[in-house]
Formats: C-alpha cells, sequence, structure tokens
C-alpha cells in the first residue's frame, strides 16, 4: 500500500525516476501474487525493470547484479515447476558468470541446469552439465560445493536406478556436511532414505529397503537437535512407509505417511510430489478416510502443473516419468490431455508484446523508433488505465506480461 502510495505521488509531481523506483518496490511487494509462470515471472519482471534504470549503476555492477538474478530466476522456475524458463534462463546465468570469471556461480548455474534436465528425463543432458558443474567447482576450494556435487551426482544416479553409485555419493555428502551443517547432513540421508526405499521397493530386495530404514532414522535422529518441521522429516518418514508397506506393515506404513503430509500444515506439490506419491501408493490406493481429500488436492495440483509447464514438449516428457505418472494414475488424472498448450489469454500476441515492452522500459511511445502512439493508446484504454506507468503497474499487479 505504501509503494502504490509512493508511485501515486511520483506520478503526480512527474518524478519518473522516483515512479520506477515505487514500480520495483510495488513488484517485490507483490511477490507472492499469482503469475502466468509463478514467483519465477515476478523475479523476471523484477529484473526487466531493474535494467530500465540506465545510467544509475556501473556496467561492471550491472554485469553482476544481472548474473544472480538470471540465477535467481532460474531457481525460482525449476523450484516452481517451470522447466522452460528455468532452462532458458539456468543457461543464459551460466555463461553471464563465465563471462565474468565467477567459478562459483557458474558452477551453481551448471548443477542448477543438470537438475532441471534430470527433472524432465534427460539423462544424457544432466550427465553433460555436471561435467560443466565439476570442472567449474574445480577452481573452488570449497567443502560446500563439494557436497552440492556430490548430491547432484548421487540425484542423477538414484535416477538411473544406479544404487551402489547412489549410495556411495549421498554418504560422501553427508560425511561433507558432518556434524557442523545439520541441515545439509539431514538432506543427504533424507535423500538416501527415499530414494533407496524406491528402488528397494521396486526390486523387492531386503539389504535395500534396511539401508532407507537406517538411513531414515539417522535423519530422524540428527533433525532433532534443529527443530521445527523440516522437509527432510518427511522424507525420511515417506521412506520408513515405504519400507513398512514392503514388509506387508499397512498399519505403520498408513502412520508414517500420516507423519510425511503433516508438513506446517500445508502440502506443497512442487517441492513434495515424491511424498504425495507415497501417501497415493500408501493412503489412496489403501482407501484411507484421507484418500478422497488428499485425491482432491493432488488433482487440484496436477491442473496447477497443467497450467504452469507451458511447452507441450516439456509437459509431455515431465508427466512421462514414472513417479508423476503413477500418482496421475492413482488419483484419476488424464495427464495425456495435459499435453495441449493454454491458448486462453486475455490479450493478442501484438498487444501482449506491446505491454511486454512498454513494462520492461525497452521502448516508449515517441515518434523516435518506439511503437505507434495510436497502438499504445488503443492498449491503455483496453487496460483500463491512463498512463504507461499505470500500464506497468497492471502488469505488476495481473503478471500478464509474463504470459
Amino acid at each position: 500500500e505504501l509503494a502504490e502510495e509512493a508511485f501515486s505521488i511520483y506520478e503526480e509531481i512527474g518524478d519518473k525516476r522516483g515512479s520506477m523506483s515505487a514500480l520495483i518496490s510495488m513488484a517485490y511487494a507483490h511477490v507472492t501474487d499469482p503469475t502466468a509462470t509463478g514467483m519465477a515471472g515476478r523475479m523476471e519482471h523484477i529484473r526487466a525493470l531493474h535494467h530500465s534504470k540506465k545510467g544509475e549503476i556501473t556496467e561492471s555492477q550491472r554485469a553482476i547484479d544481472d548474473a544472480l538474478m538470471l540465477y535467481s530466476i532460474h531457481t525460482y522456475a525449476r523450484t516452481n515447476l517451470q522447466p522452460g524458463l528455468a532452462l532458458e534462463r539456468g543457461r543464459e546465468a551460466f555463461e553471464a558468470a563465465r563471462a565474468l570469471g565467477d567459478r562459483w556461480l557458474e558452477s551453481l548455474a551448471a548443477g542448477g541446469m543438470a537438475m532441471t534436465y534430470l527433472s524432465i528425463g534427460d539423462d544424457s543432458q544432466c550427465e553433460a552439465w555436471l561435467d560443466r558443474a565439476a570442472s567449474a567447482a574445480i577452481s573452488v576450494a570449497s567443502t560446500s560445493m563439494a557436497r552440492r556435487l556430490e548430491m547432484w551426482r548421487g540425484a542423477h544416479a538414484a535416477a538411473r536406478d544406479d544404487l551402489a553409485r547412489m549410495i556411495g555419493h549421498l554418504e560422501r555428502a553427508a560425511e561433507l556436511a558432518g556434524q557442523r551443517n545439520l541441515g545439509a547432513r539431514c538432506e543427504a540421508l533424507s535423500t538416501l532414505a527415499f530414494e533407496a526405499a524406491r528402488i528397494g521397493v521396486s526390486t523387492g530386495d531386503e539389504t535395500t529397503l534396511k539401508k532407507a530404514k537406517d538411513a531414515a532414522a539417522e535423519t530422524l535422529r540428527a533433525i532433532r537437535p534443529i527443530g521445527g518441521q523440516l522437509p527432510w522429516e518427511a522424507d525420511a518418514h515417506a521412506a520408513l512407509a515405504l519400507v513398512a508397506q514392503a514388509e506387508g506393515d499397512e498399519a505403520t506404513a498408513a502412520d508414517e505417511a500420516r507423519l510425511a503430509l503433516d508438513l506446517d500444515g500445508e502440502t506443497f506439490l512442487a517441492q513434495y510430489l515424491h511424498v504425495l506419491w507415497v501417501a497415493g501408493r500408501v493412503l489412496i490406493v489403501g482407501d484411507a478416510p484421507e484418500a478422497p481429500a488428499l485425491s482432491a488436492e493432488i488433482l487440484a495440483g496436477f491442473g496447477f502443473i497443467d497450467m504452469s509447464i507451458a511447452d507441450p514438449d516439456l509437459k509431455a516428457r515431465w508427466f512421462g516419468l514414472p513417479v508423476h505418472r503413477e500418482l496421475a494414475e492413482i488419483v484419476g488424472f488424464e495427464y495425456s490431455r495435459a499435453i495441449e498448450p493454454d491458448e486462453n489469454v486475455e490479450l493478442g500476441e501484438a498487444e501482449l508484446g506491446l505491454l511486454r515492452d512498454l513494462a520492461s522500459g525497452t521502448v516508449t511511445a515517441n515518434p523516435l523508433g518506439g511503437p505507434d502512439s495510436s497502438d499504445v493508446e488503443e492498449l491503455l484504454v483496453k487496460l483500463g488505465v491512463a498512463s504507461e506507468s499505470e500500464a506497468i503497474e497492471y502488469a505488476i499487479k495481473a503478471g500478464v506480461t509474463w504470459q
């Protein structure tokens, strides 16, 4: 509200620099508002608004800021199920970091690219980007970076069902975290527990299931000193649910699945889809009392994913991954329908392009190379706003610039 009030004052007195500063503040203030590409879309617009503030920072600082913003957009896109945008911005962040000689950021961006490709089942590209991450990390003398590499490699091995390599990488990651970084240690152990349980269930190997149970128990012990409800606790309980179900103990499996779902009173599909997969196998298939409500929640989440992944090829590959496909079948979601692109937009392509250009500050309505003033005027009328600055305000609130 204060940012909007400041924007109105700056507009009234004709201070364009002040108006732009207020708009950037509004973009941050509205960061939790829904956009066509979720949180990543909001970061995209903040980056565009920063770019429009020419002359206020040095070119070198602008390059550094942009590289960091690109990586931020990549990270938000990856965690909010926007693989297309994550791949685009991740590649740009990687190239920007290389140009700056920032090997730490270069390795982070390459690792993020690897995990994004892994999320859509592209094993060869994941491996190629892991090699790039490792190459950059050679110049980074950091236990933290070494641990990240082990986590990425462990995730890659798990996707291949390569049990021995997966265990080796994740145990090494837990060892590198040690007792000083309990969060990182819990992350490695809980990932090991869940992936070992998943592979153990598919192979029926009792040794693998025991490995999962031991890693889950160690995760829960390590988490106690930290306190609070943490994602690794959910992973550990999900692993124990899978093991109990494999051992024929349905009651314990159901109890563990319920504990896994107790995530601050909410379930977040993007971050905990593997946990929901376990809950689906145990509670929904087992016709537990919470099955109808859980099914409805997962169906709604899949509907969100249907809208958020715009590229039909990426959408098909995402829904084609075994865990995603099985969960969709459990709740009755016809993921084959989700492959069709969504063309329901409020503005035409030309209007969206013009609004995007205006909002990013790349063009203004003027006779020297800008868009035709009549086109801008028609757009303002359609949006119900009185100025280009108010059109940017509209874009920030509605998110239409990212469609």
